[in-house]
């Protein structure tokens, strides 16, 4: 219901307050559930202590954590008796106010004749404005019963006090203050008829037998009542008409009616100001009504809704702490120098635009501090902090505008915004590039690769000659067709293997015709020679060269050999841009493990930053051998330096690290994994 409540006051952010007990925290958890629903963010969660002396209780801690938290909207679910010391305490901090918005529960409702002033019969000051919900109650014969015996204990059928002056002045306390705050009560006579309708159904109805609970949590194994579900289940069927409404349940276990008064605690008197309940206005989802005609009175007789917005900064002027840290925080030294009254134009990087783009949203003024000792905050020896840290708590500035990375034991000395990135701790070292080769051109393939383009080469010369020979196609094959076609006497000749005539009327020698074709000369001839060097020229891409095959086997093999020519180039200039591109890193250590395993390569971060701190509380038997053997440094630029320059591995934040290697000379890289995260 208050989850609901803020979100019709249009509150997006609250302060909680609860009890360490059943009552208050499972409130706690109800309101955590539905306030993530409709996007309520909690600033604050403070719990209080149960105490046998609750008008003495110390609540001035959780008070000064409310107030640090900016909130104005406080819901408070606590038990009975505790809100006064509570709100007294916040009217002495000023949480008390127009401004402020204080929502309780019924837990304080229902103890509002504690918070009468005992002399005025008034609500005192810090009381008045108070809101809260409280179970609604129905007028019937069975209320005006219990309203009876609460003023008559002894003469009814009811008792709740033994004392009955005490009680009869509680009832009328009660009757003058506006409100029936007897809700606990009636609840309580409901609770009641409930289990005895259950057992009357069980016992009397349906003649079960039913034991008496022997239940026993420290016992081992621990003994549970066994009739506990059956008797849950007949509680969930029982249906009734109350005295604060009808009694029904779902399937869940929850009241199917259920109806809420919203109150206003006023100068002498708590009025209804409107009410909750599912079935109202069921068709717009809205299920809170507002009495228009009796409207809210908040703390100062004031009717204008508190709002959960901070206070505005408007016109104010605040002092930002900053220290140099790329691409964050950049500082023109010079530009100090020649600018000692007006060095805000002398900064530069990603925090000085943050704080640009919110002065301009919140139309407030500010001025830079550097940090005295060039350091974010990290603690001393004797518990004390330096750096930016020292400044905010000694007040020197307001707002630490940095990087500030986060960790536990900063979290537990100031507070954080909101994370603008996300990073971690990593590892950078100097790149190592490769010696020159002179046969840098063969590192694109393997020698395996080269050993097979080799072969693959020679044995396509193979072949090609092969099939030249073998083919009739081919240049022997059509000098052997043409000798058996030739019908001169020399052909005759040689197919008879004769020696030939010198007649003169023998026809044109067909054979002598073939040989002097200039299209078959000897550079055409397809020989080992000429083949190979067809190859070489192919495998090279230079062309035209003498030598093609004619035969069609002979030119089936070269073009195979063309299609592997195309993927191997291919695949070769694509491997050599990469190999010239992207030099070779040459690096033994990519783990902590690694790291600690050698005494070659020293290692180390800057004192004093979150790296430190992060590997000082660390606990892995790794990272405790990395800080005990680390030589820190005395800033990042010093560390980057020995970084590049020396066999050095730098611990630092990894957006930091990440801007240093992408700037000139470019000569770091990051190694191993990320050890921490943080914003």
């Amino acid at each position: 219901i208050n989850a609901e409540y803020g979100e019709t006051m249009q509150w997006n952010s609250v302060a909680l307050i609860s009890s360490m007990d059943s009552y208050g925290i499972n409130g706690l958890t109800t309101f955590q559930r539905y306030s993530n629903r409709r996007k309520i963010k909690i600033l604050a969660n403070e719990m209080i202590p149960l105490s046998n002396d609750i008008d003495n209780i110390d609540v001035s801690k959780q008070i000064h954590n409310l107030k640090r938290s900016e909130s104005r909207i406080f819901i408070m679910n606590v038990h009975s008796g505790y809100a006064r010391p509570i709100l007294k305490k916040a009217q002495e901090a000023g949480l008390i106010g127009p401004q402020y918005a204080w929502v309780v529960t019924d837990g304080t409702i229902n103890d509002a004749h504690n918070l009468l002033n005992t002399t005025s019969k008034r609500f005192e000051g810090y009381v008045q404005g108070v809101v809260g919900f409280l179970p609604a109650s129905t007028n019937s014969v069975a209320k005006e019963r219990i309203r009876l015996a609460l003023r008559n204990p002894l003469g009814g059928g009811l008792t709740i006090n033994d004392d009955e002056e005490e009680e009869n002045e509680t009832s009328v306390h009660l009757e003058s203050i506006g409100v029936d705050l007897r809700n606990r009560a009636y609840l309580t006579y409901d609770s009641v008829w409930v289990v005895a309708m259950a057992l009357k159904t069980v016992m009397h109805e349906d003649h079960l037998d039913i034991q008496p609970p022997q239940v026993d949590f420290w016992s081992t194994p621990v003994r549970y009542y066994n009739e506990g579900k059956m008797l849950l289940h007949y509680m969930l069927e029982t249906s009734f008409q109350g005295v604060t409404s009808k009694i029904q349940f779902d399937s869940k276990g929850g009241p199917v009616s259920k109806k809420y008064d919203l109150v206003n605690f006023r100068f002498k008197k708590i009025v209804k100001v409107g009410e909750w309940s599912p079935s109202i206005n069921l068709e717009s989802g809205e299920r809170l009504f507002l009495n228009e005609s009796e409207p809210i009175m908040w703390n100062g007789r004031v009717t204008d809704v508190p709002t959960s917005a901070v206070r505005s900064l408007k016109g104010r002027t605040l002092r930002l702490g900053i220290t140099q840290e790329a691409p964050f925080i950049k500082i023109d030294r010079n530009c100090t120098l020649k600018n000692p009254n007006n060095t805000n134009l002398c900064y530069s990087g990603l925090c000085i635009e943050l704080i640009e783009k919110l002065s301009q949203q919140l139309e407030f003024e500010y001025v830079f501090i550097e940090s005295v000792d060039r350091k974010f905050g990290s603690p001393e020896p004797n518990g004390s902090w330096n750096g930016l840290i020292k400044m905010l708590l000694d007040g020197d500035i307001d707002v630490g505008a940095v990087n500030f990375a986060m960790n536990k034991a900063r979290e537990r000395a100031i507070d954080f915004s909101i994370p603008f990135i996300n990073t971690g701790l990593v590892m950078t070292t100097k790149i190592k590039e490769a010696k020159s080769d002179p046969f840098f051109w063969t590192k694109p393939f393997d020698v395996d690769l080269w050993y097979a383009i080799l072969a693959f080469a020679v044995l396509m010369v193979l072949l090609i000659w092969l099939y030249d020979h073998m083919s009739p196609f081919g240049f022997y094959g059509r000098r052997m067709h043409a000798a058996l076609r030739c019908s001169c006497k020399s052909c005759e000749a040689f197919r008879c293997n004769k020696e030939p005539s010198g007649s003169d009327d023998e026809d044109e020698c067909l054979f002598e015709t073939r040989l002097c074709d200039p299209s078959e000369n000897n550079e055409e001839l397809m020989n080992v020679g000429n083949s190979l060097w067809m190859i070489a020229a192919c495998l090279f891409s230079i062309g035209p060269v003498e030598g093609v095959p004619r035969n069609m086997s002979g030119r089936v093999i070269l073009a195979m050999w063309w299609f592997m020519i195309l993927i191997v180039t291919a695949m070769y200039t694509a491997n050599l841009a990469a190999f010239l591109t992207v030099t070779r890193m040459e690096n033994g250590i990519n783990s902590i493990a690694d790291l600690i395993s050698q005494d070659k390569v020293k290692w180390g971060t800057v004192n004093g930053t979150n790296a430190q701190i992060l590997l000082q509380a660390a606990k892995a038997p790794d990272l405790v051998e990395v800080y005990r053997r680390m030589q820190t440094v005395n800033s990042a630029e010093e560390g980057f330096k020995k970084a590049r320059e020396e066999e050095y591995i730098f611990f630092y934040g990894g957006a930091i690290v990440a801007f240093e290697a992408n700037s000139q000379p470019c000569n770091l890289q990051i190694i191993g994994e990320r050890l921490f995260s943080f914003g």
